[in-house]
């Protein structure tokens, strides 16, 4: 997994980051604060917005479909919608915003990497002694099989 927000990391100018996620979504909770019920809101309201007007309408395409904002008014297009924010939106906010849950998930995901590496080393070193007891538990049975036939072959050439 490749981590955008790493410093020694290559500059991925332009990329949605959680950074610039928490940018537009920290405007859109400032203009709230002080503006009318819905309000007219455009890549232009974001402070050092890194993100181009397209990838600006795709984080407000994808606000408004994870029901982060709603759009009063329909439009063809997303450049100046009158929106306003939901609850969710404040509860992202109130956790930290997007980059706190992009930290979660990281840890989440390194976290079960540790864990499975982990239960793989256990499964290497318990491997060999559960191999042998099993080997163990076939060589009695083939050893009773050997020992029951010779039984068998004793008893079947008993002389009535």
């Amino acid at each position: 997994m490749i981590d955008i927000q790493h410093s020694n990391e290559r500059n991925f100018c332009g990329a949605i980051t959680p950074k610039e996620k928490d940018k537009i979504m920290k405007a859109i909770l400032d203009m709230a604060a002080h503006e009318r019920k819905t309000f007219c809101f455009t890549s232009n309201d974001v402070p050092n917005l890194k993100i181009n007007g397209k990838q600006f309408e795709m984080v407000i395409m994808d606000f408004f479909e994870k029901g982060y904002i709603i759009k009063e008014n329909i439009s063809q297009y997303w450049d100046c919608s009158d929106i306003y924010p939901t609850c969710k939106l404040y509860e992202i906010a109130q956790f930290g915003g997007f980059k706190a849950a992009y930290e979660i998930k990281k840890a989440n995901i390194q976290k079960m990497s540790l864990e499975l590496e982990l239960m793989g080393k256990k499964l290497e070193s318990d491997f060999p002694e559960e191999a042998n007891k099993c080997i163990e538990f076939a060589q009695t049975i083939a050893s009773l099989f050997v020992s029951l036939n010779s039984i068998i072959g004793m008893i079947d050439t008993t002389p009535e």
